[in-house]
């Protein structure tokens, strides 16, 4: 799946009641007798709120003791030479995901490149030039006959991990809801998830038979214990992981 081309095909496909508003984010929230939202530029006011911004959503003040926020990073390579390709095999597109959950993904990207997924920062991004290093050892570790080859593009993002892997689904504030922690698995079942959240809202009893499907969120120790903990499970995970890291 291209990540990008989904939310395209997505926006593309919106019915005609739906309005997209791209590169305006809220910045500020109002509560009273209708809910308002400041952009940069725009106040908008609704009735209903619905907060889809996964771990974004502990800047509203929502959510902080249930979602760990974590930056992830990718890179693709350069072009690689025709007896470079040789060394990648028949298949035209592959994937090979590690057997533990902090190793490196690889995927053959066209013709000639390959992408891998690694490395792993806790609440604040790393540079750059810091996540490029570290996922071209991860690369030459896994491919040393390709130790050669350098990146093209590197770039990272967010996503929104709990405690105990469950997604936090449901009412957080009079008139708001939310669907927030999809624990890097979110494509299938955040979209189960929105559906669920719709018909919620739309005053369908759905609400006991999605948390008894999914589960709900559990508290997470403040800080500095959360912190501490995590650096502890990552390292503990990183050794088990070996190589594949």
């Amino acid at each position: 799946m291209q990540p990008a081309a989904l939310i395209r095909g997505l926006a593309d496909a919106l019915p005609g009641n739906v309005h997209l508003y791209e590169q305006s984010p809220v910045q500020h929230l109002e509560k009273g007798g209708k809910w308002r939202l400041r952009t940069a530029d725009a106040t908008i006011t609704a009735d209903i709120v619905i907060m889809a911004a996964n771990a974004s959503i502990k800047n509203f003040g929502y959510l902080r003791d249930r979602l760990v926020t974590i930056y992830t990073y990718a890179a693709i390579t350069e072009p690689l030479t025709a007896a470079d390709v040789g060394q990648l095999g028949t298949m035209a597109s592959w994937g090979l995901l590690a057997a533990h959950r902090l190793g490196t993904t690889v995927r053959r990207v066209g013709a000639d490149r390959l992408m891998v997924r690694s490395l792993y920062s806790y609440e604040r991004g790393v540079s750059s030039g810091e996540a490029c290093a570290a996922l071209l050892t991860r690369f030459h570790r896994r491919y040393p006959d390709l130790a050669h080859i350098d990146f093209a593009n590197c770039w990272g993002g967010t996503t929104a991990l709990t405690m105990n892997g469950a997604p936090f689904w449901g009412r957080i504030d009079d008139r708001m809801y939310t669907s927030a922690g999809c624990n890097g698995a979110g494509v299938v079942k955040g979209t189960v998830l929105g559906k669920k959240l719709a018909e919620h809202i739309m005053g369908q009893d759905v609400e006991a038979d999605t948390l008894r499907a999914y589960g709900a969120a559990n508290w997470i120790a403040p800080e500095p214990f959360r912190a501490l903990g995590f650096h502890v499970v990552s390292a503990f995970e990183r050794r088990k992981a070996g190589l594949e890291s």
